[in-house]
């Protein structure tokens, strides 16, 4: 990628600004997973522009098109977006004989193949001759997720060498301060250099000022600083790597001198005190307790019950998934209803989705929550990988919310309650379940709430760079391939919290597009019937930064716990189940499958037989 003419001047700058303006359902997205295998960094020129920008602004292809050429055809899966230099294009809708758009110099289409590969929405025909500039989601993708996985790699570089409180710290066995790399793990050394605020510095600004409260931290990433104080004049000059601030991070004194930027290029990471004992406990805690081994993680599983199709029977079709189907299943002997997800393999195999497939059954079985989804065991044929699961049949949650319009306070509080402590005992495996929405939280006879699908979820050990997910639900940091881990979640449980009470999402807007740049901005309005807890809880479930997310700190979901909107909240009397759920679930016996849509039952056309792919399960 990047071959042909190179991108002059003057287009860099409409395609600078094209790229940034590029542009309601619950529908799931899976992108491309990032392989930096295949990433090779251009070389550009040297400018002002950040460097992931240039490079970004010059990997864009040149091409040309004739009048009257299809560029894009409705339909079509999309992997480029275009920026016009010359000529015009016209945009058709299959069923339409007139154009329902156009677009010409500086402008862009084609935005979302950026994001993952969906169906082209329109046709795009060329009104005349066309130059125009492109460039395929693999390379957009792998410069940003490139550029930010090296950024985090420098900042954490610089972390290493801090020593917490040197001036007042109790010295080690070997006679030095504690280094801030001896006391937190690698996972929080990559959430601290995210929480550092990026801020250029122009020349003979200060900083910090003699005298003045001091709350914030500092670290030079590039550039000079100059020390001062107003008896002594200056006393010392800072380059990159140096820190200044740290008794900030100790408590609010007085700043003991003046700090200032010297030339133009300056850089400074900050961190306010409360950031970071949020994410990792106060100096003083971290130099006595902290340490820099990673916790042991438990991955131990269920044992499998032994069954197979020959011991079920098959009542109904529940659902149709991408794959196969969700049938209602007795088994024979016992008369237990169970659901049965059936996966063609063929399809599974034409989607390189087998690897997909089996930790999805790897996670399910480390699994063992009330509030979320039971496997029973897997089995397969020559056709189909079989997951027989817990029957829940009490509706998808989605389907009430739609009912009621929104639910109150109270009524949320619960169902949030059972999401956070399903993803507290997720998180304590490392695995993020990076697919919550309504649609999938479903009530089992008694009308508590089960955290269902988890086809996308993942054992994730520091960060890992899949566009997936939901666009209402997604997390900034997915839409930015900044790579990501179990934050995500609770960025996507406030959109959840939110919703529940509001009926529409925080980001809502037609235009996927559109609500990646409500999401990103972090703008948002709250309704006059949210209390002012639920306000603060949810803004704090949204924060931007993932590493200042509520939950992503040191408390880990203890946090979510004890925030004040679930203060008096019995959590263990709901996994004991003494809180009565607040919808009410009318079902005639364990089987009765009312609550799900009708399916006729077609005769299933048999997928192609697979005997060549017979993976290890729990048969």
């Amino acid at each position: 990628m990047g071959g042909g003419a190179s991108v002059p001047a003057e287009m860099k700058q409409k395609l600078a600004l094209t790229c940034v303006n590029a542009k309601h359902d619950h529908k799931r997205i899976c992108g491309d997973s990032i392989n930096f295998g295949n990433y090779t960094k251009k070389v550009v020129a040297k400018t002002d522009a950040a460097p992931e920008k240039e490079e970004l602004l010059d990997s864009f292809e040149a091409v040309k098109y004739g009048k009257g050429t299809t560029i894009i055809k409705q339909g079509d899966r999309g992997d480029d977006f275009f920026v016009m230099e010359m000529g015009t294009v016209e945009f058709y809708i299959e069923g339409n004989k007139k154009a329902v758009g156009a677009c010409g110099s500086g402008k862009g289409f084609g935005e979302l193949a950026l994001m993952y590969n969906t169906p082209r929405a329109a046709t795009v025909l060329a009104k005349t001759d066309i130059i125009a500039w492109k460039i395929d989601r693999e390379r957009f993708r792998l410069v940003l997720a490139n550029h930010a996985k090296a950024r985090s790699e420098q900042y954490k570089a610089l972390l290493m060498e801090i020593e917490l409180n040197k001036k007042k710290a109790p010295e080690t066995a070997d006679g030095k301060s504690a280094f801030l790399r001896e006391c937190i793990t690698d996972d929080q050394l990559t959430k601290l250099a995210d929480c550092m605020d990026e801020e250029d510095v122009d020349d003979g600004v200060d900083i910090i000022k003699e005298g003045e409260d001091g709350h914030t931290f500092y670290i030079i990433a590039n550039g000079e600083v100059e020390v001062s104080t107003a008896k002594a004049g200056k006393v010392a000059s800072l380059k990159k790597g140096d820190y200044f601030g740290d008794r900030a991070l100790v408590s609010d004194e007085k700043r003991a001198a003046t700090c200032t930027a010297k030339g133009s290029a300056t850089k400074v990471l900050a961190v306010d005190r409360e950031d970071f004992v949020a994410l990792l406990g106060s100096i003083e805690e971290l130099i006595k307790n902290g340490s820099n081994k990673e916790e042991a993680v438990d991955t131990s599983k269920r044992k499998a019950e032994r069954l197979g199709m020959e011991q079920i029977t098959v009542i109904k079709t529940l659902g149709h998934g991408a794959f196969g189907r969700v049938k209602l299943v007795k088994e024979t002997k016992s008369g237990i209803a169970y659901a049965l997800k059936s996966q063609a393999k063929a399809a599974i195999i034409d989607n390189n989705l087998q690897d997909h497939v089996l930790m999805e059954r790897e996670i399910l079985m480390q699994l063992d929550h009330p509030f979320i989804l039971k496997l029973i065991c897997a089995f397969q044929d020559d056709y189909f990988i079989y997951f027989l699961l817990e029957l829940l049949i009490g509706g998808e949650l989605f389907t009430f919310l739609r009912k009621h319009q929104r639910f109150s306070e109270p009524t949320m509080k619960i169902y949030a309650a059972g999401v956070v402590l399903g993803f507290e005992h997720m998180h304590s495996k490392k695995i993020a379940y990076r697919d919550l929405k309504p649609e999938n939280l479903v009530l089992d006879k008694e009308g508590y709430l089960k955290i269902v699908d988890l086809g996308l979820a993942k054992v994730v050990h520091g960060k890992t760079w899949t566009l997936c997910g939901t666009p209402d639900y997604l997390a900034p940091e997915i839409i930015l391939n900044e790579g990501h881990d179990k934050a995500v979640d609770y960025w996507a449980l406030g959109v959840l919290m939110y919703e529940l009470v509001a009926g529409v999402p925080p980001f809502y807007a037609d235009d996927p597009m559109e609500v990646y740049e409500k999401i990103l901005s972090g703008s948002m309005s709250f309704p006059s019937h949210f209390g002012k807890y639920l306000n603060d809880i949810v803004r704090k479930l949204l924060k931007l930064c993932q590493s200042k997310r509520l939950g992503n700190g040191k408390g880990g979901c203890g946090a979510i716990k004890k925030h004040r909107f679930f203060s008096g909240f019995g959590w263990e009397d709901l996994v004991t189940k003494k809180i009565k759920p607040p919808i009410e679930v009318k079902v005639a016996d364990d089987a009765d499958a009312s609550n799900f849509d009708n399916y006729e039952e077609d005769k299933e056309e048999m997928p192609a037989m697979m005997k060549d792919w017979c993976p290890q399960l729990d048969d």
